[in-house]
C-alpha cells in the first residue's frame, strides 16, 4: 500500500500529465490565457464538480452511456472562480477543457 505522501505526488504527476494533455489539446490563443495554477484551479472545480453533483450516482440503462452536462460544469467552474477570485475566465474557454477532461478520462 502506497503511503499518503506517495498518493499525493502521484495525484501530482497525474495533473501534471492531464495539463500537458490540456496545452496540446487546446487552440494556442485558448493555452496562452491559462496559467498552470489556472488549468490546475480549473482541474480541481471540475473534479469537485464530479464528487459532490451525484451525477455518477446514476446508473444508466442497459446499453446507454453516462450522459453528463458540459455547460454545468463549465458553469460550476466559473461560479468557483468567481467566488474564489481566480480569474477571470470564460466560459467557451472553461468549457474547452471541461470537454479536453472528459476525453482525457476515456
Amino acid at each position: 500500500m502506497a503511503s499518503f505522501e506517495e498518493e499525493l505526488l502521484q495525484d501530482a504527476a497525474d495533473d501534471a500529465r492531464e495539463i500537458a494533455y490540456f496545452r496540446t489539446h487546446l487552440p494556442a490563443d485558448v493555452t496562452v490565457k491559462f496559467s498552470d495554477a489556472d488549468m490546475q484551479f480549473i482541474l480541481d472545480k471540475i473534479i469537485e464538480y464530479y464528487a459532490t453533483s451525484g451525477v455518477f450516482d446514476v446508473v444508466p440503462a442497459k446499453g446507454e452511456t453516462l450522459e453528463i452536462d458540459e455547460e454545468k460544469v463549465a458553469e460550476y467552474v466559473l461560479h468557483a472562480a468567481e467566488k474564489e477570485k481566480c480569474g477571470p475566465f470564460q466560459k467557451e474557454d472553461v468549457l474547452q477543457i471541461v470537454i479536453l477532461e472528459a476525453d482525457y478520462d476515456e
